[in-house]
């Protein structure tokens, strides 16, 4: 079992290379699979020895995925038979760092970032999918315990689909598209809420729609963290992929880059949307307290009047003309009345209790 810390700070007694699983989820245990196609078969090995992934360079394409991070050994086995570098696999295990494409004499390494969006907690998390994709094999390493490739296993399957007609690199662009994929199905579904927020502040601008608003920035913020190095990882693998014989990948990778830059753009519009929905919200708390503040000043100048009227009744002089009249009580109160009605009058004609007819 791999060792695994939480935080980076808890790595810096360790030497460069060393395999420990740096995350913010505890990996235990580890699945692999080891497909071998091409156009015509397909097999498939559950859980392969290191040694059977030894001459994984014939006319097959070789794919070995890994889900789950937990079996430190069996990388560094696997990582021996297939000449990585101690630093890749410590790459493949550390999923903090950012998304990164590094070219080896032998391989690629594409550390990619999978988005898993929470609308009902409001709440973005990423999981590390690694390639490292070599001379007729490709390596994948998924974090956590879930399949997220399931689609294009169902893809691999069909004899007759793309996927099993071209050759490694067209693998490794199949899982980095379907990646992609998720991040458009994240940006919808944050869409989704912050309409469904919008609505919340017309209705009632509550701290906690303040909450909601302030986590789906975060959210986003997030999001754009990962999808900014991606294009400059795009333009690379065309690049690099550009000099591989037969796998003419360059209008697949066009096409992988146009939708990273649609995921941004995307990303940035709700951005923009957010902090028009912040303003929103504030306009409408102002707006709130705007009209209880009216409420209060029309109540307010309605009883300074009446109060006025009180207090000279209420002071205690001997010789006041009507205080023996048998009518003055009646009358100081029909005139409160009359002047409320005035006063009431006149703030519906200056508009200040509605619109005016």
């Amino acid at each position: 079992m791999a060792e695994s810390v939480t935080n980076l700070a808890d790595k810096l007694a360790l030497s460069p290379g060393a395999l420990v699983y740096v995350g913010d989820r505890p990996e235990q245990g580890m699945a692999s699979v080891l497909w071998q196609y091409d156009r015509h078969n397909l097999s498939k090995t559950a859980d392969p020895s290191p040694e059977d992934l030894q001459g994984l360079t014939g006319g097959e394409v070789a794919w070995l995925q890994i889900t789950g991070l937990g079996d430190s050994d069996y990388l560094a086995k696997a990582g021996a038979v297939l000449g990585l570098h101690a630093l890749t696999l410590e790459d493949i295990l550390n999923t903090r760092h950012a998304p990164k494409l590094e070219e080896f004499s032998e391989y690629l390494l594409l550390a990619l970032k999978l988005p898993i969006y929470d609308p009902e907690e409001n709440y973005l998390i990423t999981k590390q999918l690694s390639l490292v994709l070599g001379r007729g094999w490709l390596l994948s390493f998924e974090e956590g315990g879930s399949n997220d490739l399931s689609p294009l296993l169902a893809r691999l399957e069909q004899a007759d689909s793309r996927l099993r007609k071209r050759q490694v690199g067209y693998l490794a662009y199949a899982i980095w598209d379907l990646i992609q994929d998720h991040y458009f199905a994240a940006l919808e579904k944050m869409s989704r809420r912050l309409d469904d927020m919008e609505d919340m502040v017309l209705e009632s601008p509550s701290p906690e729609v303040l909450e909601g608003i302030y986590r789906l920035r975060r959210a986003s913020v997030s999001l754009r963290k990962v999808l900014w190095p991606l294009r400059e990882m795009a333009s690379s693998f065309q690049r690099i992929a550009s000099d591989w014989p037969g796998q003419n990948l360059s209008p697949y990778l066009r096409d992988l880059k146009e939708h990273i830059v649609q995921a941004m753009d995307m990303n940035d519009i709700l951005r923009e949307n957010l902090a028009s929905l912040m303003d929103l919200y504030l306009n409408q708390k102002s707006h709130r307290m705007n009209e209880i503040m009216k409420i209060l000043t029309i109540m307010a100048s309605i009883f300074i009047p009446l109060t006025f009227l009180a207090g000279i009744y209420g002071m205690n002089f001997k010789y006041m003309p009507e205080l023996d009249w048998i009518y003055a009580y009646p009358l100081l109160l029909g005139i409160m009345v009359v002047v409320v009605v005035v006063m009431l009058f006149f703030f519906r004609a200056k508009g200040w209790l509605g619109n005016k007819n």
